[in-house]
């Protein structure tokens, strides 16, 4: 696992459960940015592990249609579409950037108090920054473009059933969407990463065992435990994707992606036939366009039938950053952070 304190989930449970001693009581009206109490110290961040021969090409590969640069030194490391917008976080700076995908112009930077240490989750009208330091969540504002609140639930998160939805300390957290206020924690083993709602349930995968745990919003309890997980380790991210009808599981280190039918609860598996990557959200999948999208190895994203699965194109990316492979389809286009280049890429699709 690389040298960053972006530390798996196994490492953060604990941090984000102790977001209570961060905000105040609940109220009618959601605390101001300057309520929030975001870290004041940061540790001293490594390079990127991956070793790689050379800096980004100049001029940009073929098939990149434009890049956007961001502060210097900042690392952008996820993106995600919402609100007619993008949303990427910084991972050594503490900057929430907001993109035009029509234009790719940078229209806003909100600063978030902390380093990003996950992807922007977007759900209930807000967009939500999990940082690296003591649990902190920062909850924005996309029409004040500010930072509102701070919230109990944090890291990977779900959306659904008038909550929200979180691994938490022993189990999965549920917050209250108006106060982001824990209501409930669902008493369960094992340490949960990726969180997503699909066909009336919860998915929560639990890295400690490989598994998909199914939960039903009406009651809290688990009905149904899948073997869908990949690599079974307490401190490796699994990713989970709602997409054409079925529920995705990935892992940076595992190159395989697995599939869930709702419907049955039945699992295929696809093989990659490519070597696992680094601990950096790079095998996580996006949908759009008609396809499924992966950061397959370091110098490429493959475009993927979803029916099949099989690939359709690959496109280029840019191999000296080694990471940061959450990207995002958005207006014609495919979006690739380079986080150690302080750059993203823009590259034209076709619909599929």
């Amino acid at each position: 696992m690389r040298g960053d304190v972006r530390r798996g989930l196994g490492k953060a449970v604990a941090a984000l459960a102790a977001t209570a001693l961060l905000a105040a009581a609940c109220s009618s009206k959601a605390p101001t940015h300057a309520a929030a109490q975001p870290p004041t110290a940061y540790a001293s961040l490594p390079t990127n592990l991956a070793s790689v021969p050379s800096p980004s090409p100049s001029p940009l590969p073929k098939g990149v249609g434009s890049e956007i640069t961001v502060v210097s030194g900042q690392t952008p490391l996820a993106v995600t579409q919402a609100y007619g917008s993008l949303w990427v976080t910084d991972h050594r700076g503490t900057m929430l950037y907001r993109i035009d995908p029509s234009t790719g112009k940078i229209e806003a930077s909100v600063d978030v108090g902390d380093l990003g240490c996950f992807p922007p989750q977007a759900g209930f009208s807000r967009i939500f920054i999990t940082g690296c330091e003591g649990g902190y969540v920062a909850v924005v504002d996309p029409e004040k473009e500010q930072v509102v609140a701070t919230s109990q639930c944090g890291g990977w998160m779900a959306f659904a059933a008038g909550s929200i939805w979180s691994p938490g300390s022993g189990g999965i957290t549920r917050c209250d969407p108006l106060t982001y206020r824990k209501t409930t924690t669902i008493k369960m083993p094992g340490v949960h990463s990726g969180m997503a709602y699909d066909a009336g349930s919860i998915w929560a995968a639990n890295q400690s065992d490989g598994t998909v745990e199914r939960i039903d919003p009406k009651t809290n309890k688990v009905v149904a435990t899948i073997s869908a997980g990949t690599i079974a380790h307490g401190d490796l991210d699994e990713f989970l994707l709602v997409a054409f009808g079925s529920v995705w599981v990935s892992s940076d280190y595992d190159p395989r992606i697995f599939r869930i039918d709702p419907s049955t609860n039945a699992v295929r598996v696809f093989h990659l036939h490519e070597s696992g990557l680094g601990d950096f959200n790079q095998r996580m999948l996006a949908s759009g366009m008609g396809s499924l999208w992966m950061r397959t190895s370091l110098d490429k994203v493959t475009r993927f039938d979803p029916k099949t699965m099989r690939a359709i194109q690959t496109y280029p990316t840019d191999a000296w950053d080694g990471g940061g492979g959450d990207i995002g389809v958005a207006a014609g286009s495919l979006w690739i952070p380079n986080p150690e280049e302080d750059t993203i890429w823009r590259e034209p699709v076709r619909q599929s």
